[in-house]
């Protein structure tokens, strides 16, 4: 099941990557992150070739999961925030 799920990160990945055609797969990509949550230190790797400006629509969500947890999707949350939009990482 894993190997499917991780075939589906890469392909979304790749093609917010390479396009500007297809950037509501961020939403999907999202979908699969938050329902994958052991996994983030997987999903980092593939969250960093994504350029920034396609995660914008999806901050609000994304930022409703900062917690102060120490577990990995917590920092997996945190350094996606922090490295992509700075200015948040006040809060």
């Amino acid at each position: 099941m894993w190997s499917l799920i991780f075939f589906c990160f890469r392909s979304y990945a790749k093609v917010l990557r390479d396009s500007n055609k297809d950037n509501l797969l961020a939403f999907r990509l999202l979908s699969l992150w938050l329902s994958n949550k052991q996994k983030s230190d997987t999903v980092a790797e593939f969250l960093s070739t994504i350029p920034s400006h396609k995660f914008v629509p999806l901050l609000c969500q994304i930022c409703a999961h900062l917690s102060d947890q120490c577990d990995s999707f917590a920092d997996t949350v945190r350094g996606f925030v922090g490295e992509r939009f700075n200015h948040l990482q006040r809060f």
